[in-house]
């Protein structure tokens, strides 16, 4: 088992589990390569699996899910802090290329990457963005708070703006990754 947190220098601090018992090792120095114009490590040592069996099966698909959520909100919080730019967000045209090069590799390429998309937008989803399933939450959550709704017509409009923006950014996306094929 193992677990990483986020890295800049080319050191990452790990936990391991080595007979049984979580050991961290703090910064440990890895090699890194310029990859579209970020650092990127390159990791020099492989995980062996374990026996497979429904249980250790169930397990490993709950800890993989909850590293791709990890990592989705961890990559959004960067894009908050400008770590990334809007020329690196994925639009429908390249997430569809970008399928479509897994699927020419295997179904194994290829079902991570949907694991991973699926999970990106439940999270996505579920952002206090007005128009999503998370502004509606913030609605019900005031409600809770308050004991009376907000007013329809205040509702409506909130979700009508954030249905504007959500709209806007999927064409800006939309067009950049279609204006990235010529």
């Amino acid at each position: 088992s193992y677990n990483f947190t986020a890295v800049d220098d080319g050191n990452l601090n790990m936990t391991v589990l080595r007979d049984g018992k979580e050991v961290n090792l703090p910064a440990v120095p890895f090699a890194t390569e310029k990859f579209e114009g970020y650092n990127v490590i390159k990791l020099d040592f492989k995980v062996y699996g374990e026996k497979p069996t429904f249980g250790s099966f169930f397990k490993q698909t709950i800890k993989t899910s909850v590293s791709y959520g990890r990592m989705v909100v961890f990559s959004l919080v960067d894009m908050i802090k400008g770590r990334y730019r809007v020329s690196d967000i994925s639009g429908p045209v390249q997430v569809t290329a970008t399928l479509g090069e897994a699927a020419k590799k295997g179904v194994f390429d290829m079902l991570p990457l949907i694991a991973l998309i699926t999970i990106n937008l439940g999270i996505f989803n579920l952002l206090p963005i007005p128009a999503l399933d998370g502004g509606r939450l913030v609605f019900i959550l005031i409600e809770m708070i308050f004991r009376k709704p907000v007013p329809q017509k205040y509702e409506k409009w909130v979700h009508a703006i954030g249905m504007i923006f959500l709209l806007t950014l999927m064409a800006v996306i939309l067009v950049k990754d279609v204006w990235a094929f010529f």
